[in-house]
């Protein structure tokens, strides 16, 4: 608008020379204004997305011991033959009901992380999945948040948390970052909701793999306190249901708990972290 103006009330010279001065002036504001569009635009996008929150992975300057630590895992040391089942990106009405059901016939339990836009759509599978086990937090729409500034993720987690809680009439006690990723607000985020942060030890598919290659090099590598990653969401997990009956039986054959990750927290032996203390149990506990 302001160029506009400029305009009607500049008239061009008449001169050759004038007129290619007057043009080039045009030209430089026209393009400073495009300049101050641009950046107000990505100074916008930055308030999402980006990683110039330098302030993320700092606690506010107030009394809050829920802020004092984070606890993150992706194994217990314990000598009990127990192994935590996770499944992550749920509910899913096309593969959460078989997994479930699998799961109930082998007598194991296990931790669903869900998300909550499919857990608001399908609150019937979060309860199922809460009696048979336990649910965590994945965020809202698993986003990468490790690409996201401190408001964004305090919503993602904060929706979650709330509607878990509502269908399940139990807090989370749990959240596992989506794609594992971590950064200051994600931290913090779970921090102000007293989480363990939860990764893992092994996946139950891997890509390129066969069903049987996988089932194999799990059984062969199974150690007490493992934390296994599956996935009943979020695309084709078809292969997840070819590989858990082989799964769960050699398992159970070689004599090892399917529990939750909760469960297999408790189990911790307190064993020496190599920092000159013993493990606590997990925030909340």
């Amino acid at each position: 608008m302001g160029i506009g103006m400029g305009m009607e009330q500049r008239r061009p010279p008449s001169s050759p020379a004038s007129r290619r001065a007057f043009l080039r002036g045009v030209a430089v504001t026209g393009g400073a204004a495009a300049l101050a569009t641009g950046g107000a635009a990505k100074a916008a996008a930055a308030r999402d997305h980006g990683t110039g929150d330098r302030l993320a992975a700092t606690a506010p300057p107030w009394p809050d011991p829920d802020l004092a630590e984070l606890r993150l895992v992706w194994r217990v040391r314990t000598e009990r033959r127990a192994i935590a089942l996770t499944f992550d990106d749920g509910p899913d009405p096309r593969w959460t009901p078989r997994v479930l059901d699998l799961l109930a016939e082998a007598g194991a339990r296990a931790t669903f992380f869900c998300c909550g836009e499919p857990a608001r759509l399908h609150p019937e599978l979060v309860r199922r999945a809460a009696r048979l086990g336990e649910v965590g937090n994945h965020s809202w729409s698993h986003a990468d948040l490790a690409t996201l500034n401190t408001a964004p993720v305090g919503r993602e987690l904060d929706q979650t948390h709330q509607l878990l809680a509502s269908l399940t009439g139990q807090p989370p006690t749990l959240f596992r970052p989506p794609y594992g990723n971590l950064r200051g607000a994600v931290l913090l985020a779970a921090a102000r909701h007293r989480y363990g942060a939860i990764l893992w030890t092994d996946m139950v598919q891997h890509a390129a793999s066969t069903p049987a290659a996988d089932t194999a090099r799990l059984l062969a590598h199974a150690a007490p306190g493992q934390i296994l990653l599956a996935h009943d969401g979020r695309g084709d997990r078809a292969g997840i249901l070819e590989r858990l009956p082989a799964l769960l039986h050699g398992l159970r054959g070689d004599g090892f708990e399917l529990t939750t990750v909760s469960d297999l927290l408790s189990f911790d032996d307190g064993l020496d972290d190599g920092l000159g203390g013993s493990r606590e149990g997990p925030p909340g506990s």
